[in-house]
């Protein structure tokens, strides 16, 4: 079993690609999470994936995050 980090930026559409390559991955047994910087609900993250949001880590950056 392989372990699996995607990185992804603060826009849905640029994680949706990875989802589908993600849930592949679990299904053949690999460790998958995703690491992002806007909060994202659990339901979009396949069954047995996880999504890192560092909130506490983010909040002094929280305006300068919503430019982007």
């Amino acid at each position: 079993m392989s372990k699996f980090l995607f990185v992804v930026p603060p826009f849905f559409g640029h994680i949706s690609p990875t989802l589908s390559i993600g849930a592949s991955l679990i299904a053949k047994g690999h460790e998958v999470k995703w690491f992002g910087v806007t909060p994202l609900s659990d339901s979009h993250i396949p069954a047995g994936g996880e999504y890192i949001y560092p909130e506490d880590d983010l909040v002094e950056h929280h305006e300068e995050l919503k430019k982007y």
